[in-house]
């Protein structure tokens, strides 16, 4: 519990970090509202919620899309051309159209705009970075994006990431109390891996047969 705890107290402490830098400039909505492009969405497949999910469940499907995927400083810049509001009065979600054929659904918050939702590609791949695995490269920093603005905040205030290359990991990589928090929030990415937080180990994402054959 005590993990937990602290996870949650960290976590809280960068959600009031951000909403205070944004608070501080200039509003996102300003006197001219943004313009934006709302977009009915697709129906959200069955299936457990990422509370529901396991770190190895998280860890296979995200690997399995990895490589379609273009970095997450694209991916936002993505994100903040669909200019989702700040606030939004008729609604706890939303999904707007953003460049490129790409759309994202956004979650408000009684009615701040609170987190980014899922994403879907042009060619009809949904994601969200809620369904990912700890240490997935660029899951904290989506889960960290709280308005448009916030992308060049956060590009400008990157801390150095370390990688573990987990691909040819063979058997369990030990590791400590202050590499664990590095993974989980987003100091340390792991690469075909994922984290055993109760076990104090990381493992290799296994393949799937068909992709391993």
């Amino acid at each position: 519990m005590a993990d937990v705890d602290r996870i949650r107290a960290a976590t809280e402490r960068a959600i009031a970090a951000m909403k205070a830098h944004r608070d501080a400039g200039p509003s996102i909505t300003g006197e001219t509202p943004l313009l934006f492009h709302r977009v009915t969405p697709e129906p959200t497949p069955a299936g457990p919620t990422w509370r529901e999910k396991t770190e190895l469940d998280k860890a296979v499907a995200s690997e399995a899309i990895r490589g379609r995927l273009p970095d997450v400083w694209t991916l936002l810049d993505i994100v903040e051309s669909a200019n989702p509001p700040g606030y939004l009065d008729d609604g706890s979600d939303v999904t707007l159209q953003a460049r490129d054929s790409w759309q994202v659904s956004f979650f408000y918050d009684v009615g701040d705009l609170d987190y980014i939702d899922r994403i879907t590609t042009p060619e009809g791949l949904v994601f969200s970075p809620w369904d990912w695995p700890a240490g997935a490269p660029g899951r904290q920093v989506l889960m960290n994006w709280r308005g448009v603005g916030d992308r060049e905040w956060l590009l400008a205030h990157e801390d150095p990431i370390r990688t573990i290359d987990c691909t040819a990991l063979q058997g369990d990589l030990a590791v400590d109390e202050d590499e664990k928090d590095g993974i989980t929030f987003g100091r340390i990415d792991l690469i075909g891996g994922y984290l055993d937080w109760d076990a104090s180990v990381v493992r290799r994402t296994p393949v799937p047969a068909k992709e391993a054959a």
